[in-house]
């Protein structure tokens, strides 16, 4: 790829796994990866119904849960009904976050929005194509960026910090990814949370990311880093810690290959 005229395509939701192991994000891109789960299409089923009624009433989000079940083709019995117990929980979730949401001054802007940034950096371009589950504005007029987790891993406090995929989000928005008629103050994120809708808590878990501050690269680095990192013709395999035990498809994995002469970086 000649990166002096093409920009290198970045997604929010990527660039974690770049950074981890750039050959998981090479097979992920390539569409190497397991078929979808019960817990992705669970997934789907929340996000259709928190996009179909954002700002309920709970009435509302639990009547279309239950219109919606059918859809998911379970078979009468304890499976179909722990699934149900357990979107109604989700869904319960979301009501509360919604309550929070209007205690904390926020208000909502637009769901599944999609945008795309570009972004220039020695010589590098690249384009962020991405979609918010939630846009909101807070009370100072800044945009604030809600993403609705629906998976049993949530990242520490200390990860959360420099959490790559939000700070993406809020690097295109500094960077004027979105429309100025929406807010008072539309290039200067307010920050952003990851929404926990399958928790065990009592009451609904929100992890949130502070605004950027404009005087740290943080994000920005890591866009360029995992940019770098995507264009190839290489792509560095990765191996170790709890949250990267290896690769998304062993049979190509250099580290998994007997016989072959390989590099590996252990973290």
């Amino acid at each position: 790829m000649d990166t002096a005229l093409t920009a290198v395509p970045v997604s929010p939701s990527r660039v974690e796994s770049a950074l981890k192991s750039p050959l998981n994000w090479f097979i992920y891109q390539a569409g190497g990866q397991a078929g979808t789960t019960q817990a992705q299409s669970i997934g789907t089923f929340i996000h259709a119904i928190a996009e179909r009624h954002p700002d309920g009433p709970a009435e509302d989000l639990l009547a279309e849960l239950e219109r919606r079940l059918p859809g998911l083709g379970l078979e009468p019995g304890w499976e179909a009904e722990r699934v149900a117990a357990d979107a109604r929980r989700m869904i319960g979730y979301f009501v509360g976050y919604l309550r929070q949401m209007e205690q904390d001054g926020r208000s909502r802007v637009a769901v599944e929005h999609q945008f795309h940034q570009e972004l220039e950096r020695d010589g590098l371009r690249v384009q962020i194509n991405g979609i918010i589950d939630r846009l909101e504005k807070d009370a100072e007029g800044r945009p604030y960026v809600v993403d609705l987790k629906t998976g049993k891993r949530a990242p520490s406090n200390d990860e959360l910090q420099e959490l790559p995929q939000l700070g993406v989000y809020q690097a295109a928005i500094a960077a004027g990814a979105l429309p100025a008629e929406d807010f008072e103050r539309p290039t200067e994120p307010g920050g952003a949370a990851l929404v926990q809708l399958r928790t065990t808590n009592k009451s609904v878990k929100i992890q949130g990311q502070p605004a950027l501050d404009p005087g740290r690269q943080w994000a920005i680095e890591q866009i360029f880093t995992a940019a770098r990192a995507m264009i190839g013709p290489r792509y560095l395999a990765i191996h170790g810690g709890a949250d990267n035990p290896g690769c998304a498809l062993p049979a190509i994995c250099p580290i998994h290959s007997i016989g072959r002469q390989t590099t590996e970086w252990h973290r």
